[in-house]
């Protein structure tokens, strides 16, 4: 009976584990099947054989090349413009300023990691002083070594 009754108590708590309720499920992203302005990648390759009134040839919109597949000194012609790009393109801190976050945060991490280690400290002491008794000098000396802060780690818990 105490058998019975404890398998009944186990099968009971296992069954509390369950969640009757359903899985949430994500909605669906509304993108349009094809965007309004969109042709395939190759079709900006073959130029539209249409004519204007005149019976020059016209290329769409869309076959001409995009801003951001051409270099910037072809898109812009202007050469005092490009000269300004250039000097804005030489001065740009961005990168710097990024290269010098990564050496703050390098020397950040080693300064955590070095109180991982043993921290040491030294003493030496010389004190001379005349009997009171026979006026000699008598030299007392002290020297001490002290390791602190540490704590031996076999097991891995000090991360």
């Amino acid at each position: 009976m105490p058998a019975r009754l404890s398998v009944l108590t186990a099968l009971l708590v296992l069954a509390g584990c369950g969640s009757l309720a359903p899985l949430p499920k994500n909605p669906d992203a509304p993108v349009p099947d094809q965007f309004a302005h969109a042709q395939p990648h190759d079709a900006a390759a073959r130029p539209s054989a249409s004519q204007d009134a005149a019976g020059n040839p016209v290329t769409p919109a869309a076959a001409q090349p995009v801003a951001a597949d051409i270099g910037w000194k072809e898109f812009f012609v202007n050469p005092a413009l490009q000269q300004l790009i250039q000097i804005a393109l030489d001065n740009n801190r961005d990168l710097r300023l990024a290269a010098l976050n990564v050496e703050r945060t390098q020397a950040l991490y080693r300064i955590q990691r070095a109180d991982r280690l043993p921290s040491v400290n030294g003493s030496f002491g010389l004190q001379r002083q005349p009997s009171v008794l026979t006026g000699e000098q008598t030299s007392n000396y002290s020297i001490g070594l002290g390791i602190t802060a540490f704590e031996l780690d076999f097991f891995g818990r000090v991360k």
